[in-house]
């Protein structure tokens, strides 16, 4: 009777292990989920501000729009939008953003940032996520692979004047996801690729010289993502030999299809796999995120304890940060709405913008005082929409006409003042006229021909500004008294 008591003793307390045991690691696998969609929560946050801050812009969304118009003058396009955004990826790289990639309607690649040599090749069969955009005009989110890089993607319907144009992926790595977890919950990080889903994918050197990956030793089916790999190395958590080992240890229990945490010893240490499958936007699991992480179980609820607390000063940062960062937006927002420095309608400098500018400036320049010629008439006869359009299109020419380091202004109304840094007169007359001739001579679909009168004046100062420009203003008055559409000066 003791035996038997003593046995069931034995086995309840066996039973009892397995079961605390089960749940411990049952707990361990939520936490590791539940860490890892926080922070692709906190990255797709991210990526969405990027998106509505500095790509969502009318001269962004032009450059996609004239590429999709006119082949023939993409090289010239293509330049304009890396200068203008290249700046911005650089510094986004820093923050996990992988991939800012713009796609013409089809879809077309336009722009790799991340490989700016390859473009013009259709994404059709290599990317349903762009599909989907083309098809539905919405945001499409989800892991996929590409020609190049696998990556967590977040992809961008793009509209010009209301028109669908083409779309925008902000993409970022798991190296990205693991910058944002491992020093609350240090482990061993990896993202296993199936090879079937990335074979037919990858440019065929990537894939044959193994740029990206590399053959993983715990499932014949699964490789490393290489960059995720080497970050990870980097780190000393696991060195190439251990980790290698480790797989070697895990092959033998893994069965991706009933179970994704096992637990094995390796050199008098416990460590736990967590295996995360990841499904792209069909729905099919194509990656797993995975994690070896050395784990003590005897002294399980110190563990666990430390865990918990990590998870949770882990989201309390997550939130401080996100918390901090929108209140710096919403700051800086309602600093720019106090500030008015710029016109809502062109986006140009307003009255206010190019007084603090000038204020700032040294040395002597030029000013050109222009407005639009019989601009109430366009607005009696075509609407005042067509008449904003009007003024648009005037903000367009001046900005392509004139040099990065002018000044570019709507003074109110119809009235646009230019200034001009380093110029004598006889350069400000040349402009001044170039500009007439580009405005006369300019087409666009939806809005009348019209022109401008011009009045140049030189050597202006600080000191003589107001003056200056009274005089400007009476030499445009001049032009539009002596028939209009033409430059005056002294």
């Amino acid at each position: 009777m003791t035996f038997i008591s003593f046995d069931c003793f034995i086995f309840w307390h066996y039973k009892h292990y397995k079961e605390d045991k089960r749940n411990y690691l049952h707990q361990q696998y939520q936490i590791f989920s539940h860490i890892f969609e926080t922070s692709t929560v906190s990255l797709n946050n991210i990526s969405d501000t990027v998106f509505y801050l500095k790509i969502n812009k009318p001269e962004i969304l032009q450059i996609i729009y004239e590429a999709g118009k006119d082949k023939k003058n993409w090289e010239f396009l293509r330049k304009k939008l890396i200068k203008k955004l290249m700046p911005d990826y650089n510094f986004l790289k820093k923050f996990g953003i992988r991939q800012v990639h713009f796609h013409l309607r089809g879809p077309i690649s336009f722009v790799r940032f991340h490989r700016l040599d390859k473009y013009g090749d259709s994404l059709k069969d290599i990317r349903p996520s762009l599909v989907m955009v083309n098809r539905y005009k919405k945001i499409i989110r989800g892991f996929e692979g590409g020609r190049i890089f696998n990556g967590f993607r977040n992809v961008y319907p793009l509209f010009y004047n209301g028109e669908f144009i083409g779309s925008v992926e902000i993409s970022f790595s798991a190296k990205a996801i693991i910058n944002m977890i491992y020093k609350s919950y240090p482990a061993f990080y990896g993202l296993l690729l199936k090879k079937s889903n990335i074979k037919n994918k990858l440019w065929s050197y990537i894939y044959k010289d193994a740029v990206f990956i590399k053959e993983s030793l715990i499932h014949p089916n699964l490789v490393w993502d290489k960059q995720v790999l080497n970050y990870m190395l980097s780190l000393k958590y696991l060195n190439m030999n251990d980790l290698q080992n480790l797989e070697k240890i895990f092959s033998k229990k893994i069965n991706l299809n009933e179970k994704y945490i096992y637990d094995a010893e390796y050199k008098n240490k416990n460590y736990i796999l967590m295996i995360l499958p990841i499904k792209n936007i069909s729905g099919e699991t194509v990656a797993y995120f995975v994690s070896f992480k050395q784990d003590n179980y005897l002294n399980s609820q110190k563990i666990h304890f430390m865990i918990i607390g990590g998870i949770i000063l882990l989201l309390m940062i997550l939130m401080l940060f996100i918390g901090l960062y929108l209140q710096k937006r919403s700051k800086y927002f309602s600093l720019l709405e106090e500030s008015s420095y710029k016109d809502h309608l062109t986006n140009l400098l307003n009255r206010r913008g190019l007084l603090k500018a000038l204020s700032e400036m040294k040395g002597n320049f030029s000013l050109v005082f222009l407005d639009v010629d019989n601009f109430k008439k366009i607005n009696d006869k075509y609407g005042h929409k067509v008449g904003d359009e009007v003024l648009k299109t005037l903000a367009f020419i001046l900005r392509e006409n004139l040099r990065k380091e002018d000044l570019i202004g709507r003074w109110g109304g119809e009235e646009f003042l230019i200034v001009l840094p380093n110029c004598n007169k006889e350069n400000a007359i040349k402009i001044a006229k170039h500009l007439r001739k580009t405005i006369e001579n300019y087409k666009r679909k939806n809005i009348p021909k019209f022109t401008s009168s011009f009045g140049v004046v030189s050597d202006v100062n600080n000191s003589n500004f107001e003056e200056k420009l009274h005089q400007a203003d009476e030499y445009l008055y001049k032009a539009k008294k002596e028939g209009r559409n033409r430059v005056i000066w002294k």
